[in-house]
């Protein structure tokens, strides 16, 4: 199977159950370990093509969170906003994404979008 365009190996989920996993934030190797797939090992094993420490990544990441929650402070509920993780980048051919900011200002197709590269 080729998974090169695959870049979701490192992405982790935003809640999973505790009483069906050891941890709520696993990203999808994880997951088929906790449930003995090791069949799906070598499919969902992240490729790293941009190796970036993951304190840097860490750091960034929260850093740029920051700034488009500085940006949009203007608006009410912030509390359902969900941010893009960075790690994906680090898989990415072209490290290159775009996300939508439908939550906070409606749900056209027009909706800002933030360009991450």
């Amino acid at each position: 199977m080729d998974t090169s365009d695959n870049s979701t190996g490192t992405l982790r989920t935003n809640w999973s159950d505790p009483q069906e996993f050891s941890y709520t934030d696993l990203c999808g190797i994880e997951i088929t370990r906790e449930h003995g797939y090791s069949h799906l090992f070598e499919v969902l094993a992240p490729v790293i093509r941009n190796a970036v420490p993951s304190s840097i990544l860490q750091t960034l990441e929260r850093r740029f969170h920051n700034i488009i929650r500085d940006d949009l402070a203007a608006f009410d509920n912030q509390e359902h906003l969900r941010l893009p993780q960075l790690s994906p980048l680090t898989e990415m051919l072209t490290p290159e994404m775009w996300f939508p900011l439908k939550t906070i200002v409606g749900h056209d197709s027009n909706s800002p979008r933030v360009r991450i590269a």
